[in-house]
């Protein structure tokens, strides 16, 4: 199958890798050594980089450790005992200094003569009265004012080697008064660089020492070499004066052997801290580097060769078993070779490779095919789920099945309930005959029916050699058709549907291509399954938005909403109501110019809470409008409101527009009920209250006339004040429902006869009745009724001037009894006649103006209704007539 490649000739792949390995060898080795000589340089740097440290650590700790006592000693200048040089309190005091600072071998005080004044502890040798004059850091201390360290030397009061802190003494005049030190073992600053060596892990193979200016080990690691010369002890090291200055460099000591030294001084005390170890030592990570990177290359060239072996056996042998297996995997013939592919080069390659390469192309081709497949597939499910235009669709679905399977004719059939038959939803190369004929009953649909029953595809691969043909597919081989596939579609919401596809020649469907147009057909089962959701959900839809319509419409609010564009999408019918506006008027505007518009039409305005800026930019606080409407005012609260989606998205916003009108009458009446009730009270009570005290009062006799006049107006005043409450209990049951009534016959004279005294103030002769002899009996409560009647003589008597009549008159009409109360006084406006049987309601007339309640026709209409009466306002040309009627009682 493929040309095989002699071993190791110039087209082998295996001779191919060896040129370019060795290649990267020499490569390899260059970069090696540029890396290994950078890489010997940086540690060299990192060697001495990391003595310097240590020198300078070390430095730092000897600085901090030096500090304290100097501090002490200048804490020690300033105390009294010691300026005066006292024995006895410099004992105290030096005891104390001595048990806070153990590491202190000797305080002590000299004169300014050099006398040894005291010391402490004493030691096993007192030096007290001895001079030390002589000594370099007393010289030095009459010409300094600060503290400082001495130079290194052996104590003769301890006998241990020392370092002295020393601090000059001076008067306020100037006059040098001596000196007060503190000696420093020279081993606790061994041990101070012990401890440093110890925290910073120092490598072995260290030699460091401590200096003083004179060349004298102060500190070292080994504590024997203290106080020796350093130049005497290391030679080979330096010979250099002390202080050194910070740095490094490499010197030879007598036997040739190079030696790493670093060093760093200590600025305050010129002391130097010196860091020395041998080369070999310092640099021996150097070494092994080299040795390593030597070995490292060996062992590359090594597994270079080793390598080349594994890939001739576990790449290339299987390389050329790969290429043969693909070759002979393939299914079906590559199409024709394509030149212009981009691997064509690497075919033509006669290696193993090259081999490789053609099989890859020819795989892809396949691939290709089978891609071209599936993507027209995913097309089709892109204009499935893209477009509820079923026939679109469908007809796109066809044009992909023609496109990929190469197939003559096509169509889609529904099974119509309604006729019982097959019709043509979709097709394509199929003749109006044909068309018209595939309109198939159950019966001729075989094959439809066939399939769908059997919930599987069905295919013939020649008609010719049917039994039947014309009864297997009626018309087919008129339309020049030889072989047929029918698809059944798996409906649910759908009609039954199938899809058919035709060849003009005999021929045999793969189970691939079977495969192929059932996924059509599935595509076209989410089509038809999608329009008949979509059908049912847009009638919900329709019949959802009508009844939500319906119940905007029905509570009683103006709505309007707008979106982010500012176009207002919708408008119900109450906010035309309310705004005077026509619904197409409204929405050719904005919410914004229908807020002006209100502005404009209103009486008055009020803003109930605090302003803001809505997401448009409208002022979307809350505000009242006052606007006429007919023979009163409207008062309507609007509120701007964001509308949001299911995100909390701003989408638009809304303007909702309420009548409060009644609330504020019933604010208005709340408010005039207290005030009325408060004043209907107070005047009887302040009656009661004024001729009760009278009547007690003990500095004056009355006689009984005037006592009796007295106790009768307390009797009416209370009677008023009886009536008030009454009343106000009546209109409480009235709008509760609870009133309770007691329905007898009763003499409409008898009631008027119980009425007329109980009016206040009483009518006396203007009160005319005309009331007939034969008038019936009336079924009604006798309390209630006289109550109606008392109320509306007190209404004549209250409203009308003296002297004007005031009649009472009663008929019959159909079975009822009608009365009617009419005066001569100034009448009821018009504009009120709508009103005046509202409870707490008053008509105001500044010439008539009385005190009350305003409950008085509101109870007589509650009393008169409830018993299956009627009352309304009677008009006349001049006065007021207010009529009633109730029904008479059977029989009477």
């Amino acid at each position: 199958m493929f040309k095989k490649v002699s071993l190791l000739s110039s087209h082998d792949l295996r001779w191919q890798l060896l040129s370019l390995y060795l290649l990267s060898v020499l490569l390899v080795f260059a970069a090696g050594i540029i890396f290994a000589m950078t890489t010997n340089q940086n540690l060299t740097t990192e060697t001495q980089f990391t003595d310097l440290a240590l020198a300078q650590a070390i430095a730092q700790e000897t600085q901090s450790a030096v500090e304290r006592p100097r501090q002490v000693v200048q804490y020690l200048a300033e105390q009294p005992a010691v300026l005066a040089a006292d024995p006895d309190q410099m004992a105290a005091l030096f005891q104390i200094v001595e048990q806070t600072n153990p590491d202190y071998n000797l305080i002590y005080r000299l004169d300014q003569g050099g006398s040894m004044v005291f010391h402490y502890p004493a030691g096993v040798r007192s030096t007290v009265g001895e001079n030390f004059s002589f000594r370099q850091y007393f010289q030095q201390a009459q010409t300094k004012h600060l503290p400082f360290v001495s130079i290194g030397r052996m104590s003769p009061t301890t006998d241990k080697p020392v370092v002295t802190v020393v601090m000059p003494l001076w008067d306020d005049t100037g006059q040098y008064l001596g000196i007060v030190g503190i000696n420093l073992e020279l081993q606790a600053l061994s041990q101070t660089l012990s401890d440093v060596v110890l925290q910073q892990n120092a490598k072995p193979h260290l030699n460091i020492t401590l200096v003083d200016p004179q060349g004298n080990i102060l500190a070292s690691l080994e504590p024997a070499l203290l106080l020796e010369n350093f130049d005497t002890v290391f030679p080979h090291l330096t010979s250099a004066a002390f202080p050194l200055s910070t740095g490094n460099r490499v010197e030879l000591d007598t036997d040739g052997q190079e030696h790493l030294l670093s060093y760093a001084s200590i600025a305050e005390t010129d002391w130097s801290v010196v860091v020395s170890r041998p080369t070999d030592v310092a640099f021996a990570a150097i070494d092994r580097f080299q040795r390593g990177f030597l070995w490292l290359m060996v062992f590359y060239l090594g597994l270079g060769v080793f390598s080349w072996a594994v890939l001739s056996r576990r790449l290339v042998k299987p390389l050329q078993t790969i290429t043969a297996y693909i070759q002979g995997r393939q299914l079906e013939p590559p199409p024709r070779h394509n030149p212009a592919h981009p691997l064509t080069p690497y075919a033509n390659r006669p290696d193993q490779i090259g081999q490789l390469v053609q099989s890859v192309i020819d795989t892809e081709q396949v691939i290709t095919a089978r891609l071209d497949e599936l993507t027209t597939l995913l097309e089709t499910s892109t204009a499935v789920t893209s477009s509820l235009d079923v026939d679109t669709v469908l007809n796109s679905i066809l044009v992909q099945v023609e496109h990929i399977l190469n197939i003559d004719k096509s169509t889609i059939a529904a099974y119509d309930e309604s006729s019982q038959r097959f019709t043509i939803s979709v097709s394509r190369g199929l003749s109006s005959d044909y068309i018209e004929r595939m309109i198939l009953s159950h019966s001729r649909a075989r094959l439809a029916w066939q399939a769908i029953e059997r919930n599987e595809p069905i295919h013939l691969i020649d008609l010719e050699r049917e039994e039947l043909p014309e009864q297997v597919a009626p018309g087919a081989l008129a339309e020049g058709v030889r072989a047929i596939a029918v698809i059944p579609l798996k409906t649910i919401h759908a009609p039954l549907s199938v899809l058919v596809v035709y060849k003009t020649q005999p021929y045999t469907f793969s189970q691939r291509e079977i495969d192929l147009l059932s996924s059509f057909a599935n595509h076209a089962t989410m089509a038809l399954e999608n329009a008949a959701l979509y059908a049912q959900s847009d009638i919900l839809l329709k019949e959802q938005t009508r009844r939500l319509e319906a119940l905007v419409h029905s509570l009683g609010d103006g709505l309007v909403l707008e979106d982010l564009t500012g176009n207002i999408r919708y408008v119900n019918r109450w906010m035309s109501v309310f705004t005077n506006l026509p619904i197409d008027a409204i929405k050719q505007g904005s919410i914004a110019a229908l807020i002006n518009h209100l502005y404009d039409q209103a009486i008055t305005t009020k803003s109930v809470a605090p302003p803001h800026q809505s997401e448009l930019g409208l002022p979307a606080d809350e505000i009242i409008f006052a606007v006429p409407h007919a023979n009163h005012v409207r008062f309507l609260h609007s509120e701007i409101f964001q509308v949001t989606d299911y995100d909390q998205q701003a989408i638009g916003q809304g303007l909702l527009l309420q009548d409060i009108t009644k609330n504020y009458e019933l604010d208005r009446m709340k408010s005039l009920l207290i005030s009325t009730v408060s004043h209907e009270l107070r005047t009887p009570l302040a009656s009661i209250k004024g001729y009760a005290s009278t009547l007690l009062a003990d500095d004056v006799e009355w006689d009984q006339t005037e006592q009796r006049e007295f106790l009768e107006i307390i009797s009416r005043e209370a009677d008023r004040l009886n009536r008030l409450v009454n009343d106000l209990l009546d209109m409480s049951r009235l709008e509760a429902g609870r009133l309770e009534l007691f329905p007898a016959p009763c003499d409409l004279a008898e009631v008027v006869a119980r009425a007329v005294p109980q009016v206040y103030p009483p009518p006396h002769d203007r009160l005319q009745l005309n009331l007939p002899a034969d008038l019936p009996l009336i079924h009604a409560d006798r309390q209630r009724l006289e109550v109606v009647v008392r109320n509306l003589i007190e209404n004549s008597v209250k409203y009308t001037a003296q002297g004007t009549p005031i009649t009472l008159s009663a008929s019959m009409n159909n079975g009822t009894v009608i009365v009617q109360v009419s005066d001569q006084g100034p009448g009821i406006p018009e504009t009120d006649h709508q009103r005046i049987f509202d409870a707490f309601f008053r008509v105001e007339d500044s010439l008539t103006r009385q005190s009350g309640l305003g409950l008085g026709l509101a109870i007589c209409q509650g009393f008169i209704q409830a018993q299956g009466g009627r009352i309304w306002l009677e008009p006349q040309p001049q006065g007021t007539c207010i009529a009633f009627s109730l029904p008479v009682e059977v029989g009477g």
